[in-house]
């Protein structure tokens, strides 16, 4: 029945309104609070190339995806790739919760609006920018670490 639910909304997302899909470069004066309590801005965000994940810890899909984010994440994040995965509708206990079930070590931000501003109507989903906060590239549903790697080479070389 979950699955069937995330086929209607990622079906809805796509014949929803033209403009709900279009991604847009990362936006400005943006500031969010990760679960641990630290505040990380737009600024220092765009700094550098970013891997963005809209996700939450109740979703099943999302869970599946952690794994393969989190090898990604402990490929690059010595190389100057930063990752932020935004967690829709989570209490603080759920994150918690999830970040030691799945072993996840990249920053956990609460959403302060980031996912409508992107038109996501569905998740997970995995934003690519660029240095400078140029959007590249969207993975709709869970990412691969195939995918996840494919897509962190061509930002890092822009």
């Amino acid at each position: 029945m979950k699955r069937f639910f995330f086929i209607c909304v990622v079906v809805f997302s796509l014949i929803g309104p033209a403009h709900a899909g279009r991604t847009k470069d990362f936006p400005d004066n943006l500031t969010f609070t990760t679960f641990e309590g630290k505040t990380v801005d737009s600024v220092a965000l765009k700094s550098s190339p970013l891997v963005l994940i809209i996700s939450a810890s109740w979703c099943p899909e999302c869970k599946r995806q952690a794994p393969e984010l989190q090898k990604a994440y402990l490929a690059y994040k010595d190389k100057g790739v930063q990752f932020l995965c935004v967690l829709g509708g989570s209490k603080d206990d759920e994150a918690a919760e999830f970040m030691e079930t799945h072993k996840v070590t990249f920053p956990l931000a609460k959403d302060n609006g980031i996912a409508e501003m992107l038109g996501v109507r569905a998740i997970p989903q995995t934003f690519f920018f660029s240095k400078g906060g140029k959007f590249e590239k969207r993975i709709m549903g869970p990412a691969t670490y195939r995918e996840l790697i494919s897509n962190i080479e061509k930002i890092i070389g822009k």
